[in-house]
């Protein structure tokens, strides 16, 4: 009975706890994106149907979720943010806070920053589809303020991780600059394709930056068990050796 409930227990936390928030915060955009389209296709004179009732009831309610849950986030965390360390809490909410610094109080508010910068690209993609510039200029805000938040906070538990996200904010930064070179401020066409090459190849450098080190970690963690296995053999052998 002990077994069972205990296995009840770890899947309550998972299943409807970390798993649902894993699941929002990976579909975050898209719903985001089909909420805002279905606003912005929103034309109450038409409102007749039961059916286009409960569509407009149903809009109205994701609405109200992707709008609520940056600042929830935000609250959940800070709220207790004394529990952040306890097993119990982790197995409800770590999918919040994961690989975040908890002793950095301000590191919190990557998740919530993570999330508002999904909700304005959801904006920009839906609302100003018409103005490239105002589109390229959210963009920039959105990548120049996550990298300022990255150097002066470093929210992550470790070194390693900080730099690869700044290194990575600091891509997607310069690549918003180039961004700029694709509007119409820049009218020759030759001049549009070699600025394209030049954001591909800051695009292929950080995939390449990316993977190098998924690998090197990759490469450290076997040599660690490889190590232990063949101390771990050498030392039977020794022991078989004196019996």
């Amino acid at each position: 009975m002990y077994r069972v409930n205990k296995i009840v227990t770890v899947l309550s936390r998972k299943l409807f706890f970390n798993s649902i928030f894993r699941a929002i915060l990976e579909s975050y955009l898209k719903f985001s994106i089909s909420t805002w389209i279905s606003i912005k296709k929103l034309d109450f004179s038409t409102i007749d149907t039961k059916e286009e009732k409960i569509n407009v009831l149903m809009t109205f309610i994701f609405l109200t979720i992707i709008l609520a849950f940056p600042p929830f986030t935000y609250v959940i965390l800070h709220k207790f943010k004394h529990k952040l360390e306890e097993e119990d809490f982790k197995g409800r909410f770590e999918s919040l806070y994961l690989n975040v610094n908890t002793k950095v109080e301000k590191s919190i508010l990557m998740i919530t920053l993570f999330v508002f910068r999904r909700l304005l690209y959801a904006a920009g993609i839906v609302f100003l589809a018409g103005s490239t510039v105002a589109q390229v200029f959210m963009q920039f805000f959105c990548c120049l303020m996550m990298t300022i938040f990255f150097i002066v906070v470093k929210p992550l538990n470790e070194p390693f991780l900080n730099r690869m996200e700044i290194f990575n904010e600091l891509c997607l930064l310069i690549c918003s600059y180039y961004l700029f070179m694709f509007t119409d401020f820049i009218p020759d066409v030759q001049t549009r394709f070699l600025a394209g090459w030049g954001f591909i190849g800051i695009a292929v450098f950080n995939i390449g930056v990316n993977w190098a080190c998924l690998f090197y970690k990759v490469y450290l963690v076997l040599r660690v068990i490889i190590k232990k296995k063949y101390y771990q053999w050498k030392f039977n052998k020794l022991k078989a050796a004196k019996e």
